[in-house]
């Protein structure tokens, strides 16, 4: 495929230049010392206010289940820790002020066919409506148009605040920050629950009831006539056409 180069260094498996980010698939497994660079950039920013890094859209091609959790600034010693269950733990601010408070309680549990995605732009001008607009709207944008061309119907497909359902049950939760010349999101993308769902009874605290009425699956549970691989391929693509439409 044009444009895409594949890396046995630096665990990446896609890289893709678009006109103002990387897209690049990089292995996550914490217990394997495979951290991505990416993790460690959003902390500096949720915690600090400080952007570093490249632009890129990182997603992570996950090696076993992790928390992801949201904690409030001050309480954030580190982007990685171990949770008191063992298992490996992400943890970046929330960057929502004491409002959102109670986000600070409700940590996500990543399976290990998620496909976990964050997306940090910095711009040399300040975003116009139009641009905040279309920034706010590609993930899922993205994800519809992957979606349609590996044979979803359109019709199984409904977005409900910043989650995506497919035929009425949830695999796609967002979370944005947006600055005057900064958009990052974190994405997450559950391609398989079914032979994972035992671990989900972990969920026990936090927002527990509000998850308990929306019904969990896996995008590949629900259509089996691709693999995580024709979905990643896809998934690039549309991204790459996403992004070329903008500036820096």
């Amino acid at each position: 495929m044009e444009g895409i180069n594949r890396h046995m260094e630096k665990k990446r498996k896609i890289e893709i230049n678009t006109t103002i980010a990387t897209i690049y698939v990089e292995d996550m497994h914490p217990t394997e010392n495979k951290y991505p660079d990416i993790i460690e950039n959003q902390f500096q920013f949720r915690k600090f206010n400080h952007f570093t890094g490249d632009n890129v859209v990182a997603i992570a091609d996950m090696g076993e289940a992790i928390w992801w959790n949201r904690p409030q600034a001050e309480d954030t010693e580190a982007a990685w820790g171990v949770e008191s269950d063992g298992r490996p733990c992400c943890n970046l601010p929330i960057f929502l002020g004491k409002n959102k408070i109670w986000k600070s309680n409700y940590n996500v549990l990543l399976n290990k066919n998620n496909v976990p995605t964050i997306v940090q732009l910095q711009f040399q001008h300040e975003l116009t409506q139009k641009e905040l607009l279309e920034l706010s709207q590609m993930s899922f944008t993205v994800i519809r148009q992957t979606l349609l061309r590996l044979g979803v119907q359109e019709s199984d497909l409904c977005a409900i605040n910043n989650d995506l359902l497919l035929r009425g049950k949830k695999f796609v939760g967002s979370e944005q920050v947006i600055r005057s010349n900064i958009y990052t999101e974190c994405l997450f993308i559950t391609l398989k629950y079914k032979e994972e769902k035992d671990i989900f009874k972990h969920l026990t605290s936090g927002k527990v009831s509000a998850t308990a009425n929306r019904e969990i699956t896996g995008l590949i549970d629900e259509y089996e006539n691709f693999t995580k691989e024709d979905f990643l391929k896809i998934y690039c693509e549309e991204f790459k056409k996403y992004l070329d439409q903008f500036t820096l």
